[in-house]
């Protein structure tokens, strides 16, 4: 009675895993609304219950004399299907994944964009510090903002020599509160920070490995490449 009990146990864990996967299958097929992820799901629940029929197969049909043998052909083929049903549903879970993952970057390099802009405006135009307004831009950017306080002038003294836009809000809460529209694509952003006669549009791109070590680099993940003078009279 013992070895009969016994003798069951390795069929009860094949059953208990298969059902798991079958379920997890069934699952992803039903939440997962992705044609690719269907069919793999769809395969991997096939090739589940097939491993199923197999053990169950294999067990009615053991032969008392030798069930190492009569079970081990059996046994390495559903073990086959099961360890295909586990990468077949393992597959849309990595995509799903990956998927989530560059949406969640996607959005968040989005919003830093954004955020440096608005940075940008505070710092230069209410603040008037021309040294951390400047480590938001290209050096190219610079030289042209540079440009505004005289032929001689470096960049920060473009921040002292001039005046502010008269379309840039005068305080800090009024800059964080303009509507912005942000593109990111290949590593570029276009911002679109305003509205009306008080719109302010600006060029970025990725900040370089040297950009971010410099002294008192910022810790924004852009630079701004084109678009900045525009903060300050020209």
């Amino acid at each position: 009675m013992r070895s009969a009990a016994c003798s069951r146990v390795p069929l009860l864990i094949w059953i208990a895993l298969l059902l798991a996967i079958a379920l997890a299958a069934i699952v992803a097929m039903v939440t997962l609304r992705d044609a690719v992820v269907f069919v793999l799901a769809g395969g991997s629940l096939v090739a589940t219950v097939v491993a199923t029929l197999i053990v169950v197969r294999g067990e009615l049909t053991q032969e008392e004399s030798s069930p190492a043998a009569s079970q081990s052909a059996p046994g390495r083929l559903a073990g086959g299907l099961a360890t295909l049903a586990v990468v077949m549903l393992a597959v849309p879970a990595v995509v799903v994944s990956s998927d989530d993952t560059a949406t969640s970057s996607a959005s968040d390099s989005t919003a830093a964009a954004a955020q440096t802009v608005r940075d940008y405006v505070t710092v230069g135009a209410l603040d008037r510090a021309g040294a951390t307004a400047c480590s938001y831009l290209t050096a190219s950017e610079q030289r042209r903002v540079a440009r505004l306080a005289g032929p001689h002038a470096v960049c920060r003294d473009a921040f002292s020599d001039t005046q502010p836009a008269s379309t840039v809000p005068g305080s800090v809460h009024a800059i964080q509160a303009l509507p912005v529209t942000t593109t990111v694509r290949d590593g570029q952003a276009r911002v679109v920070l305003g509205r009306g006669s008080g719109t302010f549009s600006f060029e970025l791109r990725h900040a370089t490995g040297i950009e971010q070590l410099q002294f008192d680099s910022p810790p924004s993940e852009w630079r701004i490449t084109a678009g900045a003078a525009s903060v300050l009279a020209t």
